[in-house]
């Protein structure tokens, strides 16, 4: 118990103070873009801290804080890819790359991670059935939920306290349902103090961020997160969480995004250009705060890691169900959401 406080005392502490230090940098993020919601020029790489924290509580535990944990080669796979993922959105941040260009490196780091060997060859959506993948397929399956997984985090990073609000308490879900499966007797890993210690660097980001509004993430923030929150997600399924546990942990974001995409491709546009079509954009245009609309988001967050928890818990036809009974509830609000933002787009 002490060693994950202090874990979730490095990161937190060196999160906040390198955050702080990024304000000063200069890299700014202009409100250049229909898409953007901030009116004036604001900091921005703020991920950088979220970086530093991570890292900094990671080498910490890697020096034997406690004799017992253990990273695997699946671990430093994680990390490299994760701090990969950081480096590209900050030289985005620099100088922007074109979204064809960053997506194509993006998938080169996803493919480098499947290819390390970290992928997911079999999926039990089932009790007692297995469906097999292969290398292969389970290759480009792992490659895409990476790619799902970054750009969703990317996707959502357009208000404050948001993006990393959201993937700060998916990984803190990881980091419970590490818990819970061990105690369920399965060898599901270390994974989980990674997941803490970026719950904590998160947490030490957003005190500048989602109360001040004094810096973003970034892309910086958006990829090293994304990539984090994927990783670990596949190294808890390797471990044998439940795939449907570990979805749910993200499972606000990701309903938003998919959603998002689908009624875009219906309209005919262009998936990959810029825009501000998320549900909680238009609830932000419609008048409601970005803190108010991210915390709404954090709050389905909680109670889907919650029923991530009992799913994992109770076993069995648990995680299908609650992951049903989630998916149908979120897209339920996420219309509701945009059928009163239409109504109020037309009154204006």
């Amino acid at each position: 118990m002490t060693f994950w406080l202090l874990a979730f005392s490095i990161a937190f502490v060196v999160a906040l103070g390198v955050t702080r230090l990024v304000i000063q940098l200069g890299i700014a993020d202009l409100p250049d873009e229909d898409r953007k919601n901030h009116k004036i020029v604001t900091p921005t790489s703020g991920g950088l801290g979220i970086l530093a924290g991570v890292m900094c509580a990671c080498a910490c535990a890697y020096a034997g804080a406690v004799q017992e944990l253990r990273f695997s080669v699946e671990i430093f796979a994680v990390i490299l890819l994760a701090c990969a993922g950081g480096l590209l959105g900050l030289a985005d941040d620099i100088k922007a790359l074109g979204s064809k260009r960053k997506l194509a490196l993006m998938a080169v780091g996803a493919a480098a991670f499947v290819a390390w060997g970290a992928r997911i060859e079999t999926l039990e959506l089932f009790p007692d059935y297995k469906i097999p993948l292969g290398t292969v397929m389970g290759g480009l399956g792992t490659i895409l939920w990476l790619l799902v997984m970054v750009n969703t985090t990317n996707f959502m990073d357009g208000a404050n306290g948001m993006a990393m609000g959201c993937a700060g308490f998916g990984l803190l879900g990881l980091a419970a349902l590490n818990v819970v499966s061990q105690g369920n007797g399965q060898a599901a890993g270390d994974f989980g103090i990674v997941a803490w210690s970026g719950f904590a660097a998160c947490l030490g980001f957003l005190v500048w961020n989602a109360w001040k509004g004094a810096i973003f993430a970034g892309d910086c923030g958006a990829l090293f997160v994304g990539y984090l929150c994927g990783s670990l997600g596949v190294v808890a399924v390797r471990g044998g969480i439940h795939p449907l546990s570990v979805a749910m942990c993200f499972l606000p974001m990701l309903t938003d995004v998919i959603l998002t995409i689908v009624r875009r491709l219906r309209r005919g546009d262009n998936v990959l250009s810029a825009h501000s079509q998320h549900a909680y954009q238009r609830a932000i245009r419609a008048g409601a705060g970005h803190l108010y609309t991210s915390s709404r988001y954090w709050a389905q967050t909680a109670l889907t890691i919650l029923g991530a928890l009992i799913a994992e818990y109770r076993g069995g036809l648990w995680p299908l169900a609650l992951f049903v009974l989630a998916t149908t509830v979120l897209s339920a609000l996420y219309v509701h959401t945009i059928a009163i933002t239409a109504a109020s787009a037309k009154q204006g």
